[in-house]
């Protein structure tokens, strides 16, 4: 058996990107791209604004 798998690029994966698609096991990833904020304390409020979108829209796609 011959597996073969291309290189996923996740840096160009935008958060509508992941919704749309329906990528949800790389919402940890996506969240990664905010650990040094995070760590640091500054200028968390993008985390926060996209971890939000990210909630709501799942919980949006749970309810349909």
């Amino acid at each position: 058996i011959n597996y073969k798998s291309d290189n996923i690029i996740l840096e160009d994966f935008t958060k509508e990107y992941i919704i749309e698609k329906k990528l949800f096991p790389y919402i940890p990833f996506y969240i990664a791209r905010y650990e040094k904020e995070l760590i640091s304390g500054n200028n968390i409020r993008d985390a926060i604004k996209d971890l939000e979108y990210l909630r709501n829209k799942m919980l949006d796609l749970h309810k349909n």
